[in-house]
């Protein structure tokens, strides 16, 4: 009898305490599982964020490169080889920055920034007509500080809007950002919450089935041998 009375009990403490661990680990998973999407979410973020930052650097860089084209072609327009080298130079890069600023338009998911790269783009190839004209012009004429006065503020107009654009990707990064993070704070934190919670849980159901599956069947047990010692056999 005492053999079945302390295998149950053994029995019974095994149930409790893999519930109880069950319970906390359940939790403890809940809270790794949570951590864990917000890191890829973040990462995803970052990601994404990255390539597009340099997208736009590289479009910042062939600008930067188309008006120096631009400049050598003033500098060293009175040969006509140099001329049409530089202004060669200068078509090819338009091409591609149309063709990387569309590119870029597809990725960006911000409509802020979108805008301000179609009004770039827009602007860009109405300052490439006036390029050309000015082109002309100088050709026509070798006044390279007319030519150079013609497109001068187009250029810096187009190169202000790239920068807009640069600059309200940053934000939106650092917004995007904060809004990750605050929301991986709120899931730590309810995962603590939980995890706490299941412990206190797990520590209440073990008192209760403590009590229910081991001291009540003992103290039954301690009353019937009792009552057994005592000659008391009137009970089956």
């Amino acid at each position: 009898m005492l053999n079945f009375i302390f295998g149950s009990i053994r029995i019974k403490l095994l149930a409790i305490t893999g519930f109880g661990t069950l319970l906390v680990v359940a939790m403890a998973s809940f809270g790794l599982y949570q951590g864990w999407r917000a890191i890829l979410a973040y990462e995803e973020l970052m990601q994404n964020e990255v390539q597009v930052h340099t997208e736009i650097a590289a479009l910042q860089l062939a600008f930067s490169e188309q008006s120096q084209q631009w400049t050598s072609l003033l500098l060293r327009g009175e040969i006509d080889a140099d001329r049409d080298r530089h202004w060669q130079r200068v078509v090819e890069l338009q091409e591609q920055i149309e063709r990387d600023t569309e590119a870029l338009m597809a990725r960006v998911d911000q409509p802020e920034v979108a805008a301000l790269l179609v009004d770039f783009l827009d602007a860009y190839r109405y300052g490439f007509g006036t390029l050309k004209s000015a082109q002309d012009y100088y050709v026509d004429t070798g006044s390279a500080d007319t030519a150079d006065a013609m497109v001068m503020v187009i250029m810096q107009d187009n190169a202000r809007l790239l920068q807009e654009a640069a600059d309200q990707l940053a934000a939106q990064a650092q917004a995007e950002s904060r809004s990750v993070g605050t929301s991986t704070r709120s899931l730590v934190g309810l995962s603590v919450v939980l995890l706490a919670l299941s412990v206190a849980l797990g520590f209440v159901l073990f008192l209760i089935l403590v009590e229910r599956g081991i001291i009540r069947p003992i103290r039954l047990a301690e009353r019937d041998l009792e009552r057994l010692a005592q000659g008391d056999f009137s009970q089956p």
